[in-house]
């Protein structure tokens, strides 16, 4: 079965072959809640590196700066109270 990111890394394959890709931006709600389902931040973050990130680069052959991840607010833990 295809995936979603099979098929945008697909896609971007096909636009790189009509001109050069040598940078990808992600914006915003990579993660939900923090990533509080992976139990902490740093392991969501770094299993989507794992999954999403590294096979993009690879199949671009873009070095790791050519990712930009800009956060979004599911992406960030907000333990703070509201008042």
């Amino acid at each position: 079965m295809k995936t979603l990111l099979t098929y945008f890394i697909q896609s971007m394959d096909e636009i790189q072959k009509d001109g050069n890709i040598d940078l990808v931006i992600f914006t915003g709600d990579l993660v939900d809640k923090g990533g509080c389902s992976f139990g902490n931040i740093d392991t969501a973050f770094k299993e989507f590196e794992k999954v999403v990130i590294t096979p993009i680069i690879e199949k671009l052959k873009l070095p790791k700066e050519g990712f930009v991840f800009i956060p979004g607010n599911h992406d960030t833990e907000n333990d703070a109270k509201k008042t």
